[in-house]
């Protein structure tokens, strides 16, 4: 086949048949999974807007994290020099 050219009829009717066969495959395939694709996203339609929905606690981050940013404020004002440091801390930080 590697000698056949546009001029030998046969051989370019069987390439361009092939090529259709490919190409009708290659359709169905995607085709297909474009079906399979749809299906999986009309199962997980309910989990996905329930997890769009969802929206983690607040109480756990005020709980913890305002104490937390006190008490680094606290320390950088001390350390910057507007607060008095405890004797514990003086000691430690060498004031």
């Amino acid at each position: 086949m590697r000698d056949a050219s546009v001029l030998d009829k046969a051989p370019h009717a069987e390439w361009q048949e092939a090529l259709r066969a490919a190409a009708r495959r290659l359709e169905a395939a995607w085709l297909s999974l474009e079906s399979g694709v749809a299906e999986e996203q009309r199962r997980w339609a309910a989990e996905v807007e329930a997890m769009a929905r969802w929206r983690p606690p607040l109480w756990p981050v005020l709980a913890l994290g305002l104490p937390f940013a006190a008490a680094l404020l606290w320390l950088g004002l001390v350390v910057g020099g507007y607060l008095p440091a405890p004797a514990w801390l003086a000691a430690r930080l060498g004031f």
